[in-house]
């Protein structure tokens, strides 16, 4: 949990519905509802996570097991702070929740992303490095592939979100 004087911000894991409104608002705006809603969203080993103050939702990310470059990795994907809410290190919060969530079954774990250009300084300030040229996802914008290596030594002081 991260006090900041005047509000507790809870990380908690929870259904998908929970978090369509803010990743849609954040990362879909002018787009249908439902182009915030990821394949990935309903299998199994998929984790979502909510950055709440109080009951509203401020931060949300997902990560699910997905390999990369031919290696067992977990993606991170639809990583979304409300904008008056950034700056305060919710992001980073949800984020370092998330590694430790993906640290479950291996000592150390590959963690990556498509990470929008504009996000790319938030990612490389939590040790992530750019791994890609940048390119475009159609109606979203340009992106980088980024990357993280984490092992549990280094992730021992993260909150547990579970």
């Amino acid at each position: 949990m991260i006090d900041d004087s005047s509000q507790v911000l809870a990380i908690a894991t929870v259904p998908v519905a929970f978090i369509l409104p803010l990743r849609h608002a954040v990362l879909r705006p002018g787009l249908p509802a439902e182009s915030a809603r990821f394949g990935i969203d309903d299998l199994p080993a998929t984790v979502h996570l909510a950055g709440m103050l109080g009951q509203q939702v401020v931060c949300c990310a997902t990560f699910t097991p997905m390999p990369y470059a031919e290696r067992p990795a977990c993606q991170l994907r639809g990583m979304a702070t409300a904008p008056e809410h950034r700056g305060r290190g919710f992001g980073a919060s949800v984020l370092r929740a998330g590694e430790r969530i993906c640290l479950a079954e291996a000592a150390t774990v590959l963690l990556w992303c498509n990470a929008r250009i504009g996000a790319v300084p938030f990612y490389q300030g939590q040790g992530w490095q750019i791994a890609s040229a940048v390119f475009d996802i159609a109606g979203v914008g340009p992106h980088h592939v980024m990357h993280k290596l984490v092992s549990r030594a280094v992730s021992s002081e993260m909150p547990d979100a579970r």
